[in-house]
């Protein structure tokens, strides 16, 4: 598997988007917007806005060994004290159940050590049923998930979101 920032193929982001906003199995939708410029709940109005340029996060795509695009996700530094992990995750139909997360987490890690002193990855309203599997089962969990502690509800963004939080 590759991981490039999304800076480098910005192309490609827009595309995963497009097959994000039709997916029918995909909760989030209204995240991937391609007519994103007055909606900045948005990726790609976070994208060409801000929370992900360097010094304060970046989206990163993920590839297969034969350059299939098979998903993204993003990470930023929230506030002085917190950086969000995970942001905007999304598989491409055909790459679910491969625990291409795992390699997305573990490259945010290395690149957000020093920008805060916590990460946090968030789960909102129509996850929660992915939360309490996760905080039921995480000694099951692949260890770069398990380091990540549960906290229950947190406000981010102006949004209750349930969240599991590890030191970097």
């Amino acid at each position: 598997m590759n991981i490039v920032s999304a800076r480098q193929r910005p192309e490609e982001l827009l595309r995963m988007c497009a097959v994000a906003e039709t997916d029918k199995k995909n909760r989030a939708k209204e995240n991937y917007s391609t007519d994103w410029q007055d909606e900045p709940h948005t990726l790609l109005w976070k994208f060409y806005n801000g929370a992900f340029k360097p010094c304060v996060g970046d989206y990163q795509l993920i590839y297969s060994d034969d350059d299939q695009l098979m998903g993204g996700a993003g990470f930023y530094m929230y506030d002085k004290t917190l950086v969000l992990g995970m942001t905007r995750f999304y598989v491409m139909p055909g790459f679910e159940n491969q625990w291409i997360g795992q390699h997305l987490l573990a490259r945010q890690i290395e690149q957000a050590k020093g920008m805060a002193p916590k990460m946090v990855i968030t789960f909102n309203g129509y996850n929660k049923r992915i939360y309490d599997i996760y905080v039921n089962h995480i000694e099951k969990l692949p260890a770069i998930w398990a380091r990540f502690k549960p906290v229950g509800e947190m406000e981010i963004n102006h949004v209750k979101q349930f969240c599991c939080e590890t030191m970097l």
